[in-house]
């Protein structure tokens, strides 16, 4: 029987070391936060979205400033509910 376990928390909280000891028994492992990174250097459909939502949340080159959009989405609720 196949399972799917996702795992999350804060930073700090164990995550990799829980997701390497299931690596070493053998499970498969996806990092949604790489493929996260990953749509957000590649898919400029998405990073246009969030601009239309966000406002001025790209750095000067194109690319996703993710350190504004946090401070502008954990500071207000609805803005984080709708990301």
């Amino acid at each position: 029987m196949s399972r799917i376990i996702g795992l999350t928390g804060g930073s700090g909280a164990g995550k990799t070391l829980v997701s390497m000891r299931f690596q070493a028994l053998g499970a498969g492992a996806v990092d949604a936060d790489a493929v996260y990174r990953q749509l957000c250097t590649e898919n400029h459909a998405m990073l246009g979205a969030l601009q239309a939502a966000f406002g001025d949340i790209l750095t000067a080159d194109g690319a996703l400033d993710r350190p504004k959009l946090a401070r502008m989405v954990f500071s207000n609720a609805e803005k984080l509910k709708q990301l």
